[in-house]
């Protein structure tokens, strides 16, 4: 198995799967032709790590309620990477996950239930929880360009076509063209296929009149 640094790359902050990124500079691309917005990649990927540096600046009372050799861990001066070098990684972590959501400042965010009954999980969240591990997720900026209703509509008819689709109204995650396919390929009904795949992460389901594309034309693209 390849080594993951292999099918990784790194675009500004962000560090995305290679193949997520070069569609992802495609479907940007096409919305630039279309409606003049441009798009970049604000977040994706994090280690482990860096989502236990994320969530230690975060824990609320971290300068009284946690035990002496905690409360060190938690100090944000102290780089993540030292954490690491010095073996105590597992115990900031297995403190981290103890904690509940309401235990952070600002809690962490609950799952919610997409339109397709799928439970998605949102981000900040835990370590081994937090969708941005995967090197699939991935936040355009500007930050609130995805809230508008017009670019949603958009991409719920354009980034099928590159192997992405919405993750709520703020990310979007890359599933890949053969998956798509191979799904609406299979399927009965495959117009409610494509309405399924595009509410996979979405907490408010699209109606299918909201769609201009149809499933022949996700066959026919380019993977």
């Amino acid at each position: 198995m390849s080594d993951l640094k292999d099918k990784v790359v790194q675009q500004g902050q962000a560090v995305v799967l290679r193949e997520a990124n070069d569609k992802f500079r495609l479907l940007a691309a096409a919305l630039q032709t279309d409606k003049n917005i441009t798009i970049s990649i604000e977040q994706s990927y994090l280690s482990s790590y860096d989502i236990a540096d994320d969530l230690r600046k975060i824990v609320k009372d971290k300068t009284n309620k946690p035990p002496a050799d905690i409360k060190v861990l938690l100090d944000p001066n102290k780089p993540i990477a030292n954490i690491v070098k010095e073996g105590l990684y597992v115990k900031l972590k297995t403190y981290l996950d103890k904690l509940g959501a309401t235990d952070y400042e600002p809690p962490l965010p609950a799952d919610y239930t997409s339109g397709t009954k799928v439970i998605v999980k949102q981000f900040p969240n835990k370590i081994a929880n937090d969708p941005r591990r995967t090197g699939r997720l991935v936040k355009p900026g500007p930050v609130d360009i995805l809230k508008s209703t017009e670019l949603q509509k958009w991409l719920y008819n354009n980034s099928v076509l590159y192997g992405y689709v919405l993750y709520s109204d703020n990310a979007l995650y890359y599933m890949g063209m053969d998956f798509i396919k191979s799904k609406i390929s299979g399927a009965a009904n495959k117009q409610n296929q494509l309405l399924l795949i595009i509410n996979t992460f979405i907490k408010q389901g699209v109606p299918i009149s909201q769609l201009s594309l149809t499933y022949q034309q996700v066959l026919d693209a380019q993977a």
